[in-house]
Parts: C-alpha cells; sequence; structure tokens
C-alpha cells in the first residue's frame, strides 16, 4: 500500500480489538496486577460503564503508593476516537498528546484501543515482503525517509526507547 493509501485508512481495520478496563476507585496495586496478568501496558479506566480515561504503566512510574486510586493517576485529557478515525490522524493525535494509546469508540460503546505498538505493526505490515519490497524501497529510500509522517514516526519511537 502507497504512503498516499495508508494515511487514510481507517483505524478500525488495524485496531487491537477488546480492551483491558478498571473501575477508577481500584488501587494502583490492583491496576499493576492487572496489567501484569494481561501482559498489558494500558488499561482503560472506568466509572461504572462510562470512559473516564486511559492508565499507562508510564503514568504509575516512580510512584510508591500501592493505595492511590487509579483515577488519581489517570490521563482524562485523551480525545476518544471512532472507527472513522484515520491513520494520519491517530498519529497526529498520538505526537501532540505524548501518548502511547487511545481508546476506539464505535456507536457510543467503547471497542478498544490503538496503540503505538499497533502503529507500528500496521507500518510493518504496509512494507511488504522485505525481498519483494527491499529494491522499491531502496529506490524510494530517501523520499519515504523524508516523509512527514515518517520523520513523526521515528522521533515517537527514539523518545519510546526502541
Amino acid at each position: 500500500m502507497m504512503a498516499a493509501e495508508l494515511k487514510n485508512q481507517p483505524q478500525w481495520d488495524w485496531m487491537r480489538p477488546g480492551v483491558a478496563t478498571i473501575q477508577a476507585n481500584a488501587t494502583l496495586e490492583e491496576a499493576m496486577a492487572k496489567m501484569k496478568a494481561l501482559s498489558v501496558h494500558h488499561l482503560v479506566v472506568l466509572y461504572g460503564d462510562n470512559y473516564a480515561g486511559m492508565l499507562d504503566a508510564r503514568d504509575c512510574a516512580g510512584i510508591w503508593d500501592p493505595d492511590k486510586e487509579v483515577g488519581q493517576l489517570m490521563r482524562s485529557d485523551l480525545p476518544l476516537i471512532d472507527e472513522d478515525t484515520e491513520v494520519r490522524e491517530v498519529v497526529q493525535l498520538v505526537l501532540a498528546r505524548g501518548v502511547t494509546a487511545l481508546a476506539i469508540m464505535k456507536d457510543g460503546r467503547l471497542q478498544g484501543i490503538v496503540t503505538t505498538g499497533d502503529l507500528v505493526r500496521l507500518l510493518e505490515a504496509q512494507l511488504g515482503d522485505p525481498e519483494k519490497e527491499l529494491p522499491h524501497l531502496i529506490e524510494q529510500g530517501e523520499s519515504f525517509l523524508a516523509l512527514p509522517f515518517v520523520q513523526s514516526f521515528s522521533r515517537l519511537l527514539g523518545n519510546a526507547g526502541v
């Protein structure tokens, strides 16, 4: 898929289905245990059945009070995206907000999340079979690497320590 097609692809086709949730009144200890048990780095925080925010494992770094409530640690300023949000907009939101995941809604219901890891997997899938694509990528490499999307994505990966 060419960059023009990729940037306009709806995220619904490649988002991570399902979502790990936790209630806002749960403790940091409960949240960390849940993340470990599910092998995830993000939990969608709920007040009852309603979206309240997102808890990233990074939000918990350096906090030594295991009884602190998740609602005090979560990010509540994150936008919700819907199934029609395009990849380009998702990447722009991730970069602008400095986050590693966004919650996805469909028909007013929480459906899943999209993470920076999902974005990397999408990019990798779009690159195709290296043996078939390598000559083309070498030929087009400089122009591909100069694309603002690739530059921004590279900075995102660098900031994430990847």
